[in-house]
């Protein structure tokens, strides 16, 4: 009976080799699965692997997923080519000697400055590494997804309230029916009494028209189907898999049965009933938005 939501956070962290990397996921609603990954350069090569995992385990939804570290080992970034910097030391020695009041601090930065002196070491990422990577990219995708279903636990309670709601004005209005027949032909009557000394009429003739009438407000048909996507919406949500789509086409075939029966109405009563049901579906299709 899982009902999950497309909001959510996840958040997961842990130190793997020299740095700790953090993981966190946020996700709203989309009509399909929406990924926007953030991560720092040495983490590229495994973003595919991640995009197909955040697929495959979240669904649908727009979903951000950002990785950060940081170091905590004595990681270096750059190494000084020592055979470079000695020769250019070498080099321009002669020209140092005839420049006078050259700090000795600021000659090295000169060095250090010159051309391919500092060589950046790029990090890199070994197959253990990716593979804790993509296990605590897991354990987020847990996190989000328990928090997920504690926002579809009163999702679910929500649609199931209105959709009872819904059910209740629809038992009433199936009940004021006949009555409302009768009212409808009481009162053509009435009208008729009070003209049938000034004009003539065919009985037969009225018998036939009030017959047409009735039967192009009858609201039966309405009733049995409306009943049905009522049930089926309720089955829907009990059942364990991603049905917020199905709900939502359930809920659009419930809006065209009451709206059928609210034009032909033609009854007060029944019509703020009508009204009701229409207020209880408007709840139901914004809480579908964000089913999973």
């Amino acid at each position: 009976m899982a009902t999950y939501s497309m909001t959510g956070y996840g958040r997961a962290e842990k130190q793997i080799g020299s740095r700790k990397y953090v993981i966190e996921l946020r996700s709203l609603n989309s009509k399909q699965i929406d990924l926007l990954i953030k991560v720092p350069s040495l983490l590229r090569e495994i973003e595919m692997d991640l995009r197909t995992l955040l697929a495959n385990e979240l669904g649908r939804g727009k979903v951000e997923c950002m990785i950060n570290y940081e170091n905590l080992g004595e990681e270096k970034s750059a190494k000084v080519n020592v055979e470079l910097i000695e020769a250019y030391a070498k080099e321009i020695e002669p020209l140092r000697t005839k420049i006078k009041g050259i700090d000795e601090s600021d000659w090295l930065n000169a060095l250090l400055k010159l051309p391919e002196v500092l060589v950046t070491q790029r990090a890199k990422l070994n197959e253990g590494e990716k593979d804790e990577l993509i296990e605590l990219c897991k354990v987020a995708i847990k996190s989000i997804n328990s928090f997920r279903l504690k926002e579809g636990e009163a999702l679910h309670k929500d649609l199931d309230f209105n959709n009872t709601e819904i059910q209740k004005n629809c038992d009433i209005v199936e009940g004021l029916a006949p009555q409302r027949v009768d009212l409808i032909r009481e009162r053509i009557k009435k009208s008729l009494d009070e003209i049938k000394d000034n004009a003539a009429f065919d009985a037969d003739r009225f018998e036939q028209e009030l017959i047409y009438y009735i039967e192009k407000l009858d609201i039966n048909e309405e009733l049995i189907r409306l009943n049905t996507h009522l049930k089926f919406f309720k089955e829907t949500l009990e059942k364990n898999e991603d049905k917020g789509k199905k709900l939502g086409f359930i809920a659009q075939e419930i809006g065209r049965e009451i709206n059928t029966m609210g034009s032909k109405a033609n009854h007060s009563e029944m019509q703020r009933h009508v009204i009701q049901m229409k207020d209880h579906l408007e709840r139901i299709k914004e809480q579908v938005l964000n089913v999973l």
